[in-house]
């Protein structure tokens, strides 16, 4: 099976500062600007709003800075800093069927005809199970 790391997401209220500072400083380049909407924010994140993500990236290394549509103005279940990681498998459907055996709770997600997949690790830490 082939598994390695796909990304890393950081969740932040400042995304210029941290896009400007892995832009400039750390040599990654802009590779996409999107936004996620409010019930995919609060499934995954925790988070009552829309999220805008950028896409940055360094050869094989990508990074997602993760903003909350709107200042938020208390904590809303989640943290600031780093807030999931993908782990890439040959099929993720086949790979998240056979956590959902072992009694991993698998949170799914459907958007634009296609499925995401996302799982907690036994401190809280979210894993996007990416097929690549």
């Amino acid at each position: 099976m082939l598994s390695f790391c796909h990304h890393l997401g950081i969740l932040t209220t400042d995304k210029s500062s941290l896009v400007s500072f892995y832009t400039q400083k750390m040599g990654f380049k802009l590779e996409q600007e999107k936004e996620a909407p409010q019930d995919l924010a609060s499934l995954v994140f925790g988070l009552p709003c829309k999220i805008h993500i950028s896409k940055l990236r360094l050869e094989n290394a990508v990074l997602e800075i993760i903003t909350p549509e709107r200042k938020l103005k208390k904590k809303v279940g989640t943290k600031f800093g780093y807030n999931h990681w993908g782990l890439a498998v040959r099929n993720k459907e086949e790979f998240c069927r056979k956590l959902k055996s072992k009694g991993v709770p698998v949170l799914e997600y459907r958007i634009e005809g296609r499925a995401l997949f996302f799982v907690k690790d036994p401190e809280g830490n979210i894993i996007e199970i990416y097929e690549g």
